[in-house]
């Protein structure tokens, strides 16, 4: 569902439902607000939850994994039924629970253009840190993701 605001968030319009692009089931959340980069393209990073949660765990041991969503016709001003989404992502990022081998659980990524036009990843994992990766071509691929060493 979305919202559209012409008055920097005084009012909004009635909820409308928005076609999402196919080719990636599960259950999808976004939380970040798009960002537009240097070449124009507004991009977002996006969580997909596959399957159930894992038997006696909670609710953070679920497949998952992160992706980077690309608005690709915002700037026409459509309305926001007519906004038109696209994957960005190649393939998904993925970073291995520790409890539970074999399965990815890589949550809630946000990303930032870098000055040099690299796009920056962080997203939330099981593993006591959260991990980063580096796109150097718009986030159509990014590097294996690593653990935050701060």
């Amino acid at each position: 569902m979305a919202e559209y605001s012409d008055d920097e968030g005084e009012t909004f319009t009635d909820p409308v439902s928005i076609r999402l692009p196919e080719g990636r089931e599960g259950y999808w959340v976004v939380w970040q607000t798009p960002m537009q980069c240097a070449d124009g393209a507004y991009l977002v990073g996006c969580t997909v939850w596959y399957g159930d949660t894992v038997p006696n765990t909670n609710w953070c041991h679920r497949e998952s994994t992160a992706h980077i969503l690309s608005f690709d016709n915002l700037d026409d001003d459509p309305q926001a039924k007519d906004v038109k989404i696209s994957w960005r992502t190649e393939q998904a990022l993925a970073v291995e629970d520790p409890m539970v081998p074999g399965m990815s659980v890589f949550q809630e990524p946000s990303i930032v253009e870098l000055p040099d036009g690299r796009i920056w990843l962080q997203g939330r994992t099981m593993k006591d840190s959260p991990y980063w990766a580096i796109s150097e071509d718009g986030g159509r691929t990014f590097t294996e993701p690593q653990p935050m060493r701060y």
